[in-house]
């Protein structure tokens, strides 16, 4: 769903424009929810929105279609709810994520309440699908490129040596 929107070309810009993944969150607890909108913020990664009410975040995800609903499982005890986007329960436990994932039309997993933020950050994109390159990764591969240039390099004027020492 998401990634075929992810890198699309404004139509009305002549450069293109990244759209950022919407996150909906939804849960009661102020702390949590403020933790979290704080939290998938803070790079401007995310547009994020946030509800206190399961009813309210079924309607705002009808009118706001997000890629990824972020539910807190206490509002989903004895509930099932067709939300209509992918979504991640937050719980306490393991066991009762787990079940809770169940109460949902399309759960894709559970998450710890007080989850690290860059754990937070890598379960959304595993549910949009987006891979994200670390820099360390660009260096690498930039030295592995420098490396190769070098030995070709080398090989190119070991060969023009040899063909002037013995000409064929």
């Amino acid at each position: 769903m998401f990634a075929k929107q992810a890198y699309t070309i404004l139509a009305s810009s002549d450069n293109p424009s990244i759209v950022r993944p919407k996150i909906l969150i939804v849960t009661a607890h102020p702390s949590i929810g403020a933790a979290l909108q704080t939290v998938l913020r803070l790079e401007d990664r995310y547009d994020v929105r946030r509800v206190l009410r399961l009813a309210d975040g079924v309607a705002l995800a009808e009118s706001w279609p997000a890629d990824v609903g972020l539910i807190d499982g206490v509002l989903l005890t004895g509930v099932s709810a067709a939300i209509g986007i992918p979504a991640l329960v937050l719980s306490g436990t393991r066991e009762q994520g787990e079940s809770l994932v169940t109460h949902l039309d399309d759960g894709r997993g559970w998450l710890p309440k007080d989850v690290a933020p860059d754990e937070l950050v890598k379960a959304i994109d595993g549910v949009v699908g987006i891979i994200r390159v670390e820099g360390d990764v660009m260096g690498t591969v930039g030295l592995l490129s420098a490396v190769i240039v070098a030995v070709a390099a080398v090989g190119i004027v070991l060969l023009v040596i040899y063909r002037l020492v013995f000409p064929v």
